[in-house]
């Protein structure tokens, strides 16, 4: 799994793997672990907050919210395209959720591992509604299952994952399946907990660049005081969660280094990686790093409020200032 805070070189670093010819990768996030509303969400929800209408809730939003990734009909499809047409940043009017994810083309099989997983989560269902049941609906069913322990549920969700990195290589024809999520490092005790097999890479740029290229998102603030909240808030649980991880778990790789020397990094990522280094990987142009761009966006005082606001976070954070 490769990650970061966002705009720190994940995109680049999955380019890189993608080079291997052992390595399968998605040319998008597929989001179905760490959004709102996905596996790791549904993992901390039912483990902590149990009754038997939530058991209904949170299983069927999670059903929603992995088969709305699976294909999209005919009409959203337009209606989006037509909302990005009119609207190419979306700010004005959203399209659909997730426009453009169409899972079942890149995960054959995807839509089938999403049913057996909900079969997987509920004891039973029946003939029902309470008050927070979905309007309109006809024949409307409940979902029920007693309330999971991480042990017993563990097991479930590690099978779904499984079988859909398993289509995803075969698929592709490929061993490992590199995934990129921004903010992987977010929920990573809960994916060593489901993932112990797994391994993060989580590249690290200097924040003053992180921050400058956050303000020209359309999923972050633009204002420069909120994107240094938004960057802080961030890393600060990173900065928290490290110290409890096993450092076997996760490697941290320093994006201007990545640009410096990549070779040499390359090697060191595929050796925690399991992964024969092969020349090909560095392959590819890095010349356009973008490495200092806050010289031109950032002035004298918002430098100094950077430094001041991270002033307290170590490792290889504190190595840019």
């Amino acid at each position: 799994m490769i990650s970061g805070t966002g705009r720190s070189g994940t995109n680049i670093t999955k380019a890189i793997f993608a080079r291997h010819s052992k390595v399968a990768t998605l040319p998008f996030e597929y989001r179905i672990m760490i959004d709102p509303g996905g596996i790791i969400d549904f993992y901390n929800s039912i483990t902590t907050s149990w009754s038997p209408f939530a058991s209904d809730k949170k299983i069927k939003d999670l059903e929603h919210f992995l088969l709305t990734k699976s294909s999209q009909s005919f009409g959203k499809k337009w209606l989006g395209k037509i909302i990005k047409y009119v609207d190419p940043s979306g700010l004005k009017t959203t399209p659909p959720p997730y426009h453009g994810w169409e899972l079942e083309k890149w995960i054959p099989g995807y839509k089938n591992y999403v049913l057996q997983l909900i079969d997987q989560l509920k004891s039973f269902e029946y003939s029902g509604r309470w008050p927070g049941s979905e309007g309109f609906s006809r024949n409307n069913q409940l979902y029920f299952s007693d309330k999971y322990h991480t042990e017993n549920l563990i097991p479930i969700l590690r099978t779904f994952i499984t079988n859909t990195t398993n289509s995803i290589l075969s698929h592709q024809e490929r061993e490992v399946f590199v995934e990129d999520n921004t903010w992987n490092i977010l929920y990573a005790r809960e994916l060593l907990e489901i993932l112990p097999q797994a391994r993060l890479i989580h590249i690290v740029r200097d924040p003053r660049d992180v921050i400058a290229s956050f303000m020209k998102q359309k999923w972050s603030p633009s204002n420069f005081g909120q994107a240094l909240a938004f960057y802080k808030s961030i890393v600060e649980r990173w900065d928290s969660a490290e110290k409890l991880l096993d450092p076997k778990f996760f490697h941290v790789v320093k994006f201007e280094e990545l640009i410096a020397k990549p070779q040499k990094m390359i090697e060191n990522m595929c050796d925690f990686a399991g992964l024969s280094f092969t020349k090909s990987m560095t392959d590819l142009d890095l010349s356009r790093g973008n490495i200092g761009r806050w010289k031109q966006t950032l002035n004298s005082e918002e430098i100094g409020r950077i430094k001041q606001e991270l002033k307290d976070l170590g490792g290889i954070f504190a190595s840019y200032y």
